[in-house]
């Protein structure tokens, strides 16, 4: 493709502020772009009046300015939640070393959306894009914790599904569970949804603080221990704290 050599020195000035350094002297971008004083002045000066630059403080040299930010922002908001939230997924499961998953809620059922697995062999019923019912698992739970209580009281109106033996199927004893989840931030199930896996899940809010998604961690019983638990779970909250943080800076 063709450069257009006003266009792409402008870039290329910009860019120099991501190799290179925060603050630049019009000297050190002249040197490093092979350009004349005067030509890299006149950029300089070009993109400071598009508030692209701004000079420092100190008066010795320019650093990207406030529109920047501004695009920055533009571009965390054309974003999806699944975009926001991979990368620290992938931290998340280096840091507990169990599959992650990324779910959203739709009508009576939960979806999963992302996942990023561990290196132990585990069989889940969240692979992405599948469906399991909304009661059924520590991320369905969270999800349902936080739906609006006329959507809760309308769902628990049908029977409700019994995937395994540990399937929360009583109305009452689910919605004692959903407002401990409320009260405590988080869920915790053991073979709910999948037979001797332990699920640990958050919730994600976007910047409306509305709960969007559910961030979680599954993994087999006898890794996923009773004294591993609150260390894992700490994990998951941060995390999902993170990206919501994330999408609230995005969408202010």
């Amino acid at each position: 493709m063709a450069r257009n050599s006003t266009a792409d020195r402008a870039i290329d000035v910009l860019l120099l502020f991501e190799s290179v350094g925060p603050v630049l002297g019009a000297p050190e971008v002249s040197e490093r772009l092979r350009m004349s004083r005067s030509t890299t002045y006149r950029y300089l000066q070009s993109l400071r009046s598009y508030d692209l630059l701004e000079e420092a403080e100190d008066g010795r040299g320019f650093r990207l300015g406030p529109r920047v930010l501004r695009l920055a922002k533009a571009v965390r908001q054309g974003l999806g939640v699944p975009e926001v939230a991979l990368p620290i997924m992938r931290e998340l499961m280096l840091e507990t070393d169990e599959t992650v998953l990324l779910t959203r809620r739709s009508g009576a059922n939960v979806v999963c959306v992302e996942r990023v697995s561990s290196q132990h062999p585990i069989r889940l019923s969240y692979e992405r894009g599948h469906i399991v019912p909304v009661h059924a698992g520590a991320s369905a739970k969270v999800l349902l914790a936080y739906a609006d209580p006329s959507e809760v009281d309308e769902l628990l109106k049908n029977p409700l599904p019994r995937l395994t033996k540990h399937s929360v199927t009583e109305p009452a004893k689910l919605r004692r569970q959903l407002e401990q989840i409320r009260r405590e931030g988080f869920a915790v199930s053991h073979g709910e949804a999948d037979a001797n896996v332990t699920g640990i899940a958050a919730p994600i809010r976007d910047g409306a603080d509305r709960v969007v998604a559910a961030l979680s961690i599954a993994g087999v019983d006898f890794r996923i221990v009773d004294e591993a638990i609150p260390r894992l779970t700490a994990c998951v909250v941060r995390a999902a704290q993170q990206i919501s943080d994330r999408l609230a800076d995005g969408h202010e």
